[in-house]
């Protein structure tokens, strides 16, 4: 939907002569950012299911906590339209390269369109699947602190794609979850759901894992 928008502009602004209108090229995200908002809602709510089964395994009754819709929608915002920046930038620029004063507007959106069509979408990828970990490890944080007691630990997983610094904190300690200042301790080690000295950027794959002591009667 967004290609078509961004092809139909190009035509319009081709057609009219207005190359400026090239550089002020917008398209809608509220499709996207709706989309998005729902999949990380769905993810943090999966992760803290998820949660509750590691505790189970570790003899530890906790219930899953729903996370912050809102807070996911406003994330889900900014990640959309910087995206859509991007290939608003991107179909710009290719227009601007495929102008000249007898081309036409249909001749040049259908070199925009080619162009959109053939970009690669790991980037894109890369930024989806970095918001979607960010919502995961938020529905294990608001499980994990609303639980017992419990160790907190970075895991990270160990390959030949693991980089030095997620190699060196993996297994450290971070604190317990009634620390009364464990959500700063956190934050400042894995600040929106990626451990923040990986060298992967929005691809690490680390975690945190809690360790608690049995329940007993």
């Amino acid at each position: 939907h967004q290609r078509d928008e961004i092809v139909d502009r190009v035509r319009s602004a081709i057609t009219s002569n207005d190359l400026a209108a090239l550089a002020a090229i917008t398209v809608s995200v509220s499709e996207a950012t709706e989309a998005l908002t729902q999949a990380m809602t769905e993810m943090a709510l999966s992760a803290a299911r998820q949660y509750v089964r590691e505790a189970a395994e570790q003899g530890v009754r906790v219930d899953p906590v729903a996370s912050d819709s809102a807070t996911f929608a406003a994330l889900a915002g900014v990640t959309t339209a910087l995206l859509a920046e991007g290939l608003t930038n991107s179909a710009g620029r290719e227009a601007l390269r495929r102008w000249s004063p007898t081309t036409t507007g249909d001749d040049v959106s259908q070199a925009v369109k080619e162009h959109l069509e053939s970009l690669s979408d790991t980037f894109v990828r890369d930024q989806l699947g970095a918001s979607l970990s960010s919502a995961q490890m938020t529905g294990r944080m608001n499980t994990m602190l609303s639980g017992p007691s419990a160790a907190l630990y970075a895991s990270e997983m160990l390959d030949k794609r693991t980089c030095s610094p997620c190699a060196r904190i993996d297994g450290k300690w971070i604190g317990n979850t009634d620390d009364p200042d464990i959500a700063a301790k956190l934050e400042a080690v894995y600040p929106n759901g990626n451990y923040r000295d990986c060298e992967g950027g929005v691809r690490c794959r680390g975690q945190v894992v809690a360790i608690h002591r049995p329940q007993t009667v």
